[in-house]
């Protein structure tokens, strides 16, 4: 895929910008009756996903073009909100709102207990990483499951000892890897977004990337 950035991708990200919103219409998630915050929820989506990295946003588009044709919007926007630790912890907090379609909250719901966006295998690397010999010295045996995934984290339960002791249970609760640097763009993101509606203070229209 060509570069998207510079002068010559501006009209194609606010393109996609449009589009993912007709994959995701604010209309299915916001319910009729908070319906005069649909317009700041559209462009907010469209504001974030027309400036979002290069990288990212490929992987956005990829994916969901694998998913079914009628896909449910709600299962497209967790889909598409994978990765984004920033957009996720905004996710699991709405997903306490009662008031929102029950769709919507069930979907939002697996952004706390069914996230599964990486492996045991790179979980497992990051610890043997970090702890490097100690994991000898204290013989320690990791389950071959990550025991419970989230936005930010995953757990993998082990066993330790020392030398001539019972074996002691424990928990490693390790980052993603991909969390670091998504989580300051997403903050980014949402920072600029907040800066670019409080200087358009109501305005109209679209506001999309140019």
């Amino acid at each position: 895929m060509a570069r998207i950035e510079g002068a010559e991708g501006s009209s194609w990200r606010s393109e996609t910008g449009a589009w993912v919103l007709s994959l995701v219409p604010v209309e299915a998630l916001v319910p009729d009756e908070h319906a005069a915050w649909r317009p700041l929820v559209r462009e907010a989506l469209g504001f974030v996903f027309s400036r979002l990295s290069e990288g990212r946003l490929i992987s956005k588009i990829s994916e969901q073009m694998a998913m079914p044709e009628g896909t449910p919007a709600e299962l497209r926007l967790v889909r598409l909100i994978s990765k984004m630790p920033g957009l996720q912890k905004l996710g699991q907090v709405l997903a306490r709102n009662r008031r929102l379609a029950p769709p919507l909250r069930m979907a939002l719901c697996q952004l706390e207990n069914g996230m599964s966006d990486v492996t045991c295998e790179e979980v497992r690397a990051i610890i043997a990483r970090e702890l490097g010999r100690r994991l000898e010295i204290f013989d320690v045996e990791i389950e071959p499951a990550i025991h419970r995934e989230g936005s930010a984290c995953a757990i993998l339960k082990f066993t330790w000892r020392k030398s001539g002791r019972e074996r002691q249970p424990g928990a490693f609760k390790v980052l993603k890897p991909y969390v670091p640097d998504c989580f300051a763009e997403d903050l980014s993101l949402l920072q600029g977004w907040g800066d670019f509606w409080r200087h358009a203070n109501g305005a109209t229209g679209s506001w999309f990337a140019t």
